[in-house]
């Protein structure tokens, strides 16, 4: 080989070696590995899943998150899952290659179902309430959002006084009739608020709680709260019920009887008067308890219930 035929091929080689350097082969991600592999967390929470490539030099070690069940549990571009409601969500993160793996999320609820051996287990707190001891909020009936001021002005279900109901009436003389007796699900705060299977209690199971027969109801105070635990007789089980009193309308304006009285909707209108004004309410103070009516307009605590 002459020295000139040499030097061409040294070139081209030297030039190959050159164009190689600088396009070099794609490495794939091949696994991902998720810390935690598994959550459980409580309605609210946060945690942050961390992802790891392999291998680790990936050319694209971008991560794509996505939850299965967004009503469930919520992530962000950086891993942050956020607890929205009750039930079950696989968190995946996902290479641009396809490669994927996933993390299983259990959201529980803040509320928990106490099983009293009666026909529908109780909450264990009140709706807005993250312990048995707190008030948790209040709410008119038929209203899913808390508020203000109390009053037929305010009320979402009227024309500003009690005698132009708009919806649950059953006499043309209180408003527009429509013979709707119980709240529909949109309407209930408990079903609006945890999701799920809770709902308000009708009166039925409100009184089936009541029933001395059934449950031992005992005044006493709960970390400083007043209130009545109820303790089941059937399964031994507890629930305590503070005595968070009532707010506005016709039990007075702004919070009233607060650690003396109780005041707890049921899921009906209250009919033994013949108008439509008035909800079912189960309520008790140091000494008594009671089913009866208020004023629908009226502020009170509402205890979820769950088949």
């Amino acid at each position: 080989m002459t020295m000139k035929r040499l030097f061409l091929f040294l070139a081209c080689c030297l030039a190959a070696t050159l164009l190689g350097a600088c396009d070099p082969k794609e490495i794939s991600v091949s696994a991902i590995s998720l810390k935690p592999y598994s959550v459980v967390l409580t309605e609210g929470e946060t945690t942050t899943l961390v992802a790891s490539v392999y291998p680790e030099d990936a050319t694209d070690p971008t991560i794509t998150w996505n939850s299965s069940n967004k009503a469930v549990a919520t992530v962000d571009p950086d891993g942050v899952v956020t607890a929205v409601q009750e039930g079950t969500s696989y968190v995946s993160a996902k290479a641009n290659n396809g490669v994927m793996t996933n993390c299983a999320v259990v959201v529980e609820s803040v509320v928990k179902a106490v099983d009293m051996g009666l026909s529908v287990k109780w909450g264990s707190c009140n709706v807005g309430a993250t312990s048995p001891e707190e008030y948790g909020n209040y709410y008119a009936w038929g209203e899913t959002a808390t508020k203000d001021l109390y009053d037929w002005s305010t009320y979402t279900w009227c024309n500003g006084a009690e005698s132009t109901l708009t919806k649950y009436c059953l006499d043309s003389y209180d408003g527009t009739k429509d013979d709707k007796t119980v709240l529909e699900k949109e309407d209930d705060v408990a079903a609006q608020e945890l999701g799920g299977n809770w709902r308000m209690p009708t009166m039925e199971e409100a009184m089936e709680l009541m029933d001395t027969n059934n449950c031992t109801w005992t005044w006493c105070t709960e970390n400083g709260v007043n209130g009545y635990k109820v303790t089941s007789k059937k399964t031994g089980n507890s629930i305590f019920l503070p005595a968070g009193g009532g707010n506005g309308g016709i039990v007075g304006d702004g919070l009233v009887y607060v650690g003396t009285r109780g005041f707890y909707w049921a899921s009906s209108l209250y009919t033994d008067d013949h108008d439509s004004n008035e909800a079912s309410t189960f309520a008790f103070g140091s000494s008594w308890i009671k089913n009866g009516g208020c004023g629908r307009c009226v502020g009170q605590s509402v205890r979820p219930v769950r088949p």
